[in-house]
């Protein structure tokens, strides 16, 4: 019987459980350790695991009390955009690749951490010493990597006799299959904006950037434009399935928390996420049998490709006063047996040089037809400059809902981009 949990309570529930190491630490901080490090983090779906190996370093480190919370990604843009805007940043704060972390480093919210031990170390590989840079300087760490691509239900796809797509066309023929036979092909989460960037990704990777690793230089020289004939076959693709009801009922009902339960308990076939929701899904529902594939937007014959980026990291606020601390902090998270034990629990994919942990089963497919060869593809979004990744989550959802032209979208995509480049 499927374990029907609310993915909101679920979430909830890893929150609380975290609470246990942020709950009263000033108290702590003051009697227990002379350093209280504030660290504030947007996955949730992860704070068991960060929660635990801050617990094992405060053992080893009683001088210093971790005060740590959690909370969902829309409630964390706030808070962290008012704490900048007051000077009171946490210590260690989660930060990502995306514009508008880049642009609070550009601002020098962030330390520089080009030059510190941890960097120089030389323990991360490409993406992870590549991810969190602007202007040459390092603004804070990923934890870990993450694959984007279509998680499906291996159960409905054997009832229906459906092989993993390596193409376009296929892949338009597993969802008409799953579809008329009363399945909803893909549980939608495109009604909060930001999850757009997926499918997109996965389009990008396979149409683009596995063809043109410097696609980025082209682009922001002005050799290339999101005008561009492929970006408007990108926004076609994923318009047809969208208008073809391969995303269900109401698409844009469709919330993120909610679609990971739709997906956990049989409500949808598939669906276009990154691999930190493994966990998730796990717990929602234990006997749940799925895997991953890279949506294949490729023609027939063509090669595909699977999107691995770094996924969330760790920054130190430039003024904090406890960066000797924090630093020590990140020289312990990263090495091997915490680090180890975070990822057998992350179900990430290691970002240090020769510290590795066995695959999670639904990531095999991916990591023996891809990962393993190197056919692997970037976030498209890296260079973007500030607001502009808002922007497409908002033209992205008009397009989707007819309400803009695919043309007047990558125009203003297209303009947006050369008025804030800098």
């Amino acid at each position: 019987m499927l374990k029907k949990v609310s993915i909101l309570l679920l979430v909830a529930m890893l929150v609380m459980g975290n609470a246990v190491f942020a709950a009263g630490k000033k108290d702590a901080g003051t009697s227990i350790g002379t350093t209280t490090l504030t660290m504030l983090d947007l996955n949730p779906e992860g704070a068991p695991f960060v929660s635990a190996l801050n617990k094992s370093f405060m053992e080893k480190n009683p001088d210093i009390t971790i005060e740590y919370e959690a909370m969902n990604s829309r409630q964390y843009d706030q808070r962290i955009q008012a704490l900048a805007a007051s000077g009171d940043l946490p210590d260690i704060c989660t930060t990502q690749m995306f514009p508008q972390y880049k642009q609070m480093a550009a601002n020098d919210l962030f330390m520089d951490l080009t030059g510190t031990s941890i960097m120089k170390s030389g323990i991360f590989d490409d993406i992870a010493a590549t991810c969190l840079v602007k202007d040459g300087k390092v603004y804070g760490v990923t934890w870990n990597h993450l694959a984007v691509g279509a998680f499906y239900n291996t159960d409905m796809f054997e009832k229906y006799n459906l092989k993993v797509p390596v193409n376009w066309d296929e892949f338009l023929k597993v969802c008409e299959t799953l579809k008329t036979n009363g399945i909803t092909p893909i549980v939608s989460d495109l009604g909060d904006g930001w999850c757009s960037m997926y499918i997109l990704n996965n389009a990008a990777g396979n149409l683009i950037y596995g063809a043109n690793p410097k696609y980025d230089e082209e682009l922001l020289a002005g050799k290339r434009k999101l005008t561009d004939p492929v970006w408007q076959e990108i926004f076609e693709k994923i318009k047809y399935i969208y208008d073809q009801g391969y995303y269900g009922k109401n698409p844009m009902g469709g919330k993120y928390e909610q679609s990971l339960s739709d997906f956990a308990n049989g409500q949808g076939a598939m669906h276009i996420i990154g691999t930190w929701v493994i966990p998730v899904f796990d717990q929602l529902n234990p006997s749940l049998k799925y895997s991953l594939f890279p949506v294949p937007f490729n023609k027939k014959g063509a090669e595909t490709y699977i999107t691995l980026e770094g996924e969330l990291g760790m920054s130190i606020a430039a003024n904090s006063k406890n960066k000797d601390a924090a630093l020590e902090y990140f020289e312990y998270f990263f090495s091997e047996g915490p680090y180890k034990e975070y990822l057998n629990g992350k179900k990430g994919f290691s970002a240090v040089k020769g510290i590795n942990v066995a695959f999670h089963p639904s990531v095999s497919y991916i990591v023996d037809n891809y990962l393993s060869k190197g056919k692997t593809t970037p976030y498209f979004s890296r260079n973007w400059p500030a607001g502009m990744d808002a922007l497409l989550f908002k033209v992205f959802q008009e397009v989707m809902m007819g309400t803009k032209s695919i043309p007047a979208a990558l125009e203003e995509l297209e303009t947006y981009l050369r008025t804030n480049l800098k």
